[in-house]
């Protein structure tokens, strides 16, 4: 699509007296894919498209199309439906000075599919020599992807963007027919190879895997890795979500300022964290990327807000509308979660524990109700603790707790080391009292 092509549809909407706002992207992606041991896939794909809202008494309405030629026809929908379509209490932003953040990686793009293939091989030959009966499945993928945003306040901005990402999930029949599992990840919008990490992690969690650990039901100090510590986030940011606010179901809605959570936590939307595969410098609606403080101190700070939600709350938006897909109006999204550190090291996060559990990853950890706080799933990956050393896998073992009392109540230390995969980065988090089930 051309820049006049965008102005036509501009000048219709102008003429009909609507606003309206054009987002179109283009898109290349190339996934590896290994699956049971084998390259399974590699593919090359590109779109291109556009997304068109428009704004007209009140009421909006939106479509999309990846046809080109299409534009006219799609205007042309649009303001025949929008009478039917949902209210509009906002107007799309003006032009503003965007943050300069580097999110796009010329080593990304030159990555070819044989490195892609490389990288997935080294990870599978690693694992599968030290664990010959494992299976291995693994995703290596590059993307880049080009936005052009203009609408009829006068805002006219394009953006690009690379990711890189790697997945690796392992699986093995222990001597017991237990089956272990073991997942990792790395990436962001610049290539940085963390394989040599997965390696050695993923080794030394098949190790202690084979070694059986027991653990009496009852309550237990629990270590949640950065990888398990997002379920336990998971309630607070489904409060923090502006569209529960919105509509008067997050119980924090009337919170605001109130302290919520221990004063040692501090929780970060960071639009602009280096390396974050969610940096950008503006959102899918034009509003420009920022940290935003969600809860600082314990203290809630700010609800998450796209143009809609910031409308109906009188607040202003924080840069979150971000768009599923082509076809998906935008709607509220975490750029990157950041948590702050704490003050103890990881290894005396582990002194501190006599008998207790580390726990890596869980399945089914919340249920339809997040508003409830309500954390339990079964352990996926967690070892036993006993006089700060793990010293074995547990299986059959569930844990359930509270999130809002958990975090108010039962932290009893954060990390100060963090680690940063794909959009989270988050520390090593303490738990006292934790219900365990066996």
């Amino acid at each position: 699509m051309t820049a006049t092509t965008s102005e036509r549809i501009l000048s219709t909407a102008r003429k009909e007296g609507a606003e309206a706002e054009v987002f179109h992207v283009t898109s290349k992606q190339v996934p590896v894919e290994f699956e049971d041991n084998e390259l399974n896939m590699i593919e090359s794909s590109s779109a291109e498209g556009i997304a068109l809202r428009m704004i007209k008494d009140g009421k909006m309405g939106f479509g999309a199309t990846t046809r080109t030629g299409a534009e006219d026809t799609l205007v042309a929908q649009i303001l025949s439906a929008i009478p039917f379509g949902t209210s509009a209490e906002f107007t799309f932003p003006g032009a503003t000075d965007y943050p300069e953040i580097e999110t796009f990686d010329p080593r990304v793009t030159a990555l070819s599919p044989d490195a892609l293939v490389d990288t997935g091989n080294k990870i599978l030959e690693a694992i599968r020599t030290h664990e010959p009966d494992a299976q291995v499945n693994i995703s290596v993928a590059k993307g880049e992807g080009h936005v052009l945003l203009h609408n009829t306040s006068g805002l006219s901005a394009a953006r690009e963007h690379t990711v890189y990402s790697v997945f690796f999930h392992a699986s093995y029949v222990d001597d017991g027919g237990g089956l272990l599992h073991i997942a990792d990840y790395f990436g962001g919008t610049h290539f940085l190879d963390e394989s040599d990490r997965v390696i050695r992690d993923a080794r030394k969690h098949l190790a202690l895997g084979k070694k059986k650990a027991t653990i009496k039901s009852g309550r237990y100090p629990v270590i949640f890795t950065p990888r398990a510590l997002s379920d336990l986030l998971r309630p607070l940011l489904a409060c923090i979500d502006g569209d529960a606010v919105a509509r008067k179901i997050s119980p924090w809605r009337e919170r605001h300022g109130e302290d919520v959570v221990d004063p040692r936590v501090s929780l970060y939307d960071d639009g602009l964290l280096p390396l974050g595969a969610g940096s950008l410098p503006w959102d899918d609606e034009g509003i420009p990327s920022q940290t935003t403080p969600l809860i600082e101190k314990g203290q809630l700070k700010n609800f998450l807000l796209d143009l809609k939600n910031s409308a109906r709350l009188g607040l202003s938006p924080t840069g979150n509308g971000m768009r599923g897909g082509l076809s998906a109006s935008p709607g509220i999204s975490l750029s990157n979660l950041v948590m702050a550190p704490g003050e103890t090291h990881l290894r005396d996060l582990f002194s501190a524990v006599s008998e207790g559990l580390v726990i890596h990853s869980l399945m089914g950890a919340w249920g339809a109700n997040p508003y409830g706080g309500q954390v339990s799933g079964n352990v996926a990956l967690g070892f036993k603790i006993e006089n700060g050393e793990s010293i074995g896998r547990v299986k059959d073992c569930m844990v359930y707790l509270n999130a809002f009392d958990a975090w108010q109540h039962q932290l009893q230390a954060i990390s100060t080391e963090t680690e940063q995969r794909h959009s989270h980065r988050l520390p090593y988090v303490l738990m006292e009292g934790v219900d365990v089930a066996t």
